[in-house]
């Protein structure tokens, strides 16, 4: 009996033992792509910032997580910068609401952001297999990794583009067209798109206006990025950090050669004016000798006939 128990407890321990082995050798669960952890977090804020969702209002501090529905909301003058995972980071600037209205995850395929009103920078690297869109009104932008800005206000809704290429569909009653749909590349923008603009664009009346920046909006969104100091933000990829850096320098280096060019077409311009004003001179004393010289002519013909005339002999 005892060798009996002895044995159970033998076995026991073997089946104990070969259990634990067996769970040391299992795999490790794969991390998908998708589980990046896509999130908003608040990266810094400048004046009154608050988040608001159903559970109400609260002062927005650093470090702090938007959750879907929420929004969040700034004054006049006040500013927040957002992180979006390792992936991006968005500008909201003052007098904005921007609401999360859905996070890119197994089920859901896009990062939604509704704006009502207010301005928007945003600037991402590429994301794998998600997209991202900012939707207003009248007007949403769809893209998985590039840097743009967004504004809605009165007027309708505008988008600019710095780096990369972003799909515009207009928005009516909540509902996007996808089969109206303009690119915007890099270095171009919108016009207004406005609600009677989106009538005319689904009825086929209209296209999406489409146009070049010009320098003192690209200047103007260089400065935005600048301001943000994306390259002290720790949690951001390196390859975001790369990106943008390349974004703020390419930039600068052709708005500086848009100067130069700009003050070699100036001083080329002088010169001609220079040069055309020399030619206009010499032909005005050309012709003034030409008119003296015609004068003289005049003056000694009419001397030679007083002279004939003196000389003829009187009766």
């Amino acid at each position: 009996m005892k060798v009996n128990i002895a044995d159970k407890m033998l076995k026991m321990i073997l089946i104990t033992v070969l259990a634990t082995g067996c769970g040391k050798k299992e795999a490790p669960v794969p991390v998908t792509e998708v589980d990046e952890k896509l999130f908003f977090k608040v990266q810094s804020i400048i004046g009154d910032v608050r988040i608001s969702g159903i559970s109400g209002s609260r002062e927005a501090k650093v470090g702090d997580n938007i959750g879907l529905s929420e929004s969040i909301v700034t004054a006049k003058k006040a500013v927040a910068d957002l992180v979006f995972g390792s992936s991006g980071v968005i500008r909201i600037n003052e007098n904005s609401k921007v609401k999360v209205k859905s996070i890119a995850d197994k089920k859901t395929s896009d990062t939604v952001l509704d704006m009502d009103k207010g301005r928007i920078y945003v600037t991402l690297a590429k994301l794998k297999g998600n997209g991202f869109r900012v939707k207003t009104p009248t007007a949403v932008a769809s893209v998985r990794g590039t840097s743009f800005t967004v504004v809605a206000d009165n007027k309708g809704a505008k988008l600019s583009v710095a780096k990369g290429t972003v799909a515009v569909n207009p928005v009516k009653d909540g509902k996007i067209f996808e089969e109206k749909s303009a690119s915007v590349e890099a270095g171009n923008k919108t016009g207004y798109i406005d609600k009677k603009s989106v009538e005319k664009i689904i009825a086929g009346r209209m296209e999406i206006p489409v146009m070049e920046m010009t320098p003192a909006e690209k200047i103007e969104i260089q400065t935005e990025v600048k301001n943000i100091k994306i390259e002290t933000i720790p949690d951001l990829s390196m390859e975001l950090k790369e990106e943008v850096k390349q974004q703020v320098e390419v930039p600068v280096v052709a708005a500086t050669r848009s100067k130069v060019s700009r003050k070699e077409s100036s001083v080329k311009s002088d010169e001609r004016d220079e040069a055309q004003k020399k030619i206009e001179e010499e032909k005005r004393k050309k012709e003034e000798e030409l008119k003296k010289l015609a004068e003289e002519k005049k003056l000694l013909e009419e001397k030679k006939k007083k002279d004939r005339a003196s000389n003829i002999p009187t009766l």
